[in-house]
């Protein structure tokens, strides 16, 4: 990496905005009272702009990416009291991010340490711009700055839970990139691995895979190896400690997964000629569950409680996201919220959702009875690991 930039956010404009508190399930079919569920505690309507995305800075903290007349900004708010203020200014994005003319392509990936937002957008003739920037320390930023291969069009990001490091991913849709993947350290500041495209490319799906802290390694779908267009995606293991790739064929069909702190979650391709087009296999300590699904997810996201789980996926029907708690110890799923362009956990269980067909943010609270309460830790009582700051934050187990 060749090195940080200092720049200094501009802070103002602090507003106090009315919450309206609507307790209430987003599903006719309510669960059991003895059921872990989420529960609606807030909505809370925007008014400032459009709202492109959301994230927890803490668990009473949240930051929203906020399209404005004059560009796109990104907003803070306390949540007890939604007192608002500009976390990055539109000055700030307009010179040093994407500017005004293409900030209505600007999206960004939060690190699970909220310690990095990496923005990227897309400017009039296709190609691809990125920032990395490190906001450990508010409201002085650092731009940290890599060199991308030559060619190569950076689309998403993959941070590891620890924040340690980093995997940047070539479009595939644009020619010209030899490498498909770029890991940086970002402890060490350094590059450490590239992967070239002929040898692995046309990345389908990433997440972040195993132990953290002692094996670091994330796993891809990709459908290209060694040169050769596959039929199917083939999967791979991309361990970092000694830079080892493991291909396989992919016989299972996998199509994404993910990992928690109680197991792993796999989405697989069925068979043909069976009911459900996808299954889910979910691997935990008390055995082996399978599950069927209707379609791809979107994201799978592992609470702390042993086989629990947030799944993201498309209503096809309506053509609007939805968010499911799925119990898989249960063999249950209830619907939390039906009307989903994304959301954001927090380290201490809160759950905030960004509404697709209206320009509200609605927050619920995990309730789960079957926690056993310690007295010292209220996010372990909820089944949902550390608090905020500690090494075990649930949501940094996948991608988000």
């Amino acid at each position: 990496m060749a090195g940080a930039a200092t720049v200094r956010a501009q802070v103002n404009e602090v507003i106090v905005h009315p919450k309206a508190r609507k307790p209430q399930v987003a599903t006719p079919k309510k669960p059991p009272a003895d059921a872990p569920r989420f529960e609606q505690e807030a909505r809370i309507n925007i008014s400032q702009g459009l709202i492109r995305q959301v994230a927890w800075l803490s668990d009473n903290s949240f930051i929203t990416l906020v399209m404005r007349p004059d560009g796109a900004q990104v907003l803070r708010y306390d949540y007890d009291s939604l007192r608002r203020e500009k976390f990055l200014s539109a000055d700030f994005i307009n010179k040093y991010l994407s500017g005004a003319a293409q900030a209505d392509s600007l999206t960004w990936t939060i690190s699970p340490g909220r310690k990095y937002i990496f923005f990227n957008w897309t400017v009039d003739d296709g190609h691809r711009r990125w920032k990395l920037l490190d906001i450990s320390d508010p409201p002085n930023f650092k731009l940290r700055n890599f060199a991308a291969p030559e060619g190569m069009q950076i689309d998403r990001a993959l941070f590891s839970p620890d924040d340690h490091y980093v995997a940047f991913f070539h479009d595939s849709n644009i020619q010209g990139s030899p490498v498909s993947i770029l890991i940086l350290d970002l402890q060490g500041g350094k590059e450490l691995w590239r992967i070239g495209s002929a040898e692995l490319g046309f990345i389908k799906d990433a997440w972040w895979d195993g132990a953290v802290y002692d094996a670091p390694k994330f796993e891809v779908t990709a459908m290209v190896h060694n040169g050769d267009f596959l039929k199917r995606a083939g999967l791979a293991t991309l361990s970092l400690t000694d830079k080892k790739l493991d291909f396989s064929d992919n016989v299972d069909g996998v199509v994404t997964g993910a990992s928690g702190l109680w197991g792993q979650v796999l989405a697989l391709q069925n068979t043909e000629n069976t009911q459900s087009p996808y299954f889910m296999v979910v691997n935990k300590p008390s055995g082996r569950d399978t599950l069927p699904l209707t379609s791809v997810p979107d994201s799978i996201q592992p609470l702390s409680a042993s086989g629990l789980l947030l799944l993201n996926n498309l209503d096809r029907k309506n053509n609007v996201g939805e968010l499911w708690l799925i119990d898989t110890n249960a063999r249950t799923k209830y619907l939390v919220d039906g009307d989903v362009a994304g959301y954001a956990l927090s380290g201490g269980g809160r759950l905030i959702v960004r509404g697709e067909q209206s320009n509200e943010l609605r927050i619920y609270d995990f309730i789960n009875p079957k926690a056993a309460p310690t007295g010292t830790n209220a996010a372990a009582d909820r089944g949902l690991g550390s608090a905020p700051g500690g090494q075990r934050d649930p949501d940094a187990w996948v991608p988000h």
